[in-house]
């Protein structure tokens, strides 16, 4: 009998910057297993690459596990995320080139005032806001298709330490877009 949970399963890339041809180095690649509620991490190399493996988990990971992954420069500036679910007949997945983005907003501890979510897709999509420092998921928002949601009464007064990371379900360009106001 196999042990799947002790069989590697790779997540793997090249991270570039926003310019979209330097690689970046040094950059935090965090592994979350949202079905498991656990996460493991790695660092991107010189040449931008990283290689971080969900068998390191501490519990054991299973077919269609949902995955996020949450990249980010040393500075805590520029940011990207994805999402993948975990396929046992493959050995990992290798996501290619990933660039950066800004991260909305500045990084720096925050209190959320207010903000606004809007979905110019043809489907739902959801946004999860996660705590810099310690990786914990705040808050989950599902946006109907075409709809804007003001976050006021969700998120007022919500903390962030070391700023907020944002995770899109979908990267397609402006199809959601996410202003948060801060102090």
């Amino acid at each position: 009998m196999i042990d799947i949970a002790r069989t590697p399963y790779v997540i793997s890339g090249v991270v570039k910057d926003v310019d979209g041809s330097t690689a970046v180095s040094g950059a935090t690649v965090l592994v979350i297993d949202v079905t498991l509620g656990e996460n493991t991490a790695g660092t991107t190399g010189t040449d931008g690459s990283f290689s971080v493996d969900i068998a390191n988990l501490t519990s054991a990971y299973s077919d269609a596990d949902a995955l996020q992954v949450v990249i980010y420069n040393s500075a805590k500036t520029k940011s990207t995320e994805f999402r993948h679910t975990v396929d046992t007949g493959q050995a990992g997945y290798d996501a290619s080139t990933i660039y950066l983005h800004w991260t909305e907003p500045v990084l720096g501890d925050a209190t959320v005032i207010s903000g606004v979510l809007s979905n110019k897709s043809g489907g739902a999509l959801t946004v999860d806001l996660y705590d810099r420092d310690n990786d914990a998921k705040k808050i989950t928002c599902d946006v109907p298709a075409g709809n804007t949601i003001p976050l006021n009464f969700l998120f007022k007064g919500v903390k962030f330490s070391g700023g907020v990371c944002i995770i899109r379900e979908s990267d397609a360009v402006n199809s959601l877009e996410v202003q948060l106001v801060v102090k």
